[in-house]
């Protein structure tokens, strides 16, 4: 295992980088980096004649990535894709189409379930007040929201489902939805 770093105010050229990683010929590269260093790094790596899979986070933005040539496929997790095989999903992406005529991203998909699941502790606590609010969510278990299954059940962090997506070109499709145990 190898890992290279870059520092963001030198991040136009991974050249350095991306010499050292294909001397060492890996199979798989794992890239968890935002939006703006991940559009520069994938056409730069393409360019050494790289032809490895990729791994991503949330932190990518799949639509915006620049297209994968033929050979090459990238895995991203997600917390939220339109094509999730889940009713609720399917329901959310179908009214987000009627109302705005667009295709929804997961930004939209998560403010629907964190509004929905604050209105659902409102409920829940039969209150507005703040620390009934937190208590509820802390409390909440099987939130059914259209990025899948929520529980707190009185941790910090939530357990949620993620979605594994692969990225051929520029198509991306889910092939999982991992839930937590």
């Amino acid at each position: 295992m190898r890992f290279e770093s870059y520092t963001a105010d030198r991040a136009n050229d991974f050249a350095p980088q991306l010499t050292r990683i294909a001397a060492a010929r890996p199979d798989v590269l794992f890239l968890p980096n935002f939006p703006e260093a991940l559009n520069r790094q994938v056409p730069q790596l393409v360019r050494t004649g790289l032809r490895v899979t990729l791994l991503g986070a949330d932190s990518w933005d799949p639509q915006s990535l620049p297209a994968l040539p033929e050979g090459m496929a990238a895995y991203v997790t997600n917390q939220w894709r339109p094509d999730l095989p889940t009713d609720s999903a399917r329901r959310f992406v179908q009214r987000y189409r009627e109302a705005f005529g667009i295709e929804p991203r997961a930004t939209a998909a998560l403010t629907y379930d964190a509004v929905r699941l604050l209105l659902d502790a409102i409920r829940r606590a039969g209150s507005t007040d703040p620390d009934a609010i937190r208590d509820a969510i802390a409390a909440t278990t099987a939130f059914e929201g259209a990025g899948g299954t929520v529980s707190f059940a009185n941790r910090n962090d939530p357990r949620r489902d993620v979605s594994v997506s692969r990225i051929r070109g520029r198509d991306l499709q889910t092939v999982r939805l991992v839930s937590p145990e």
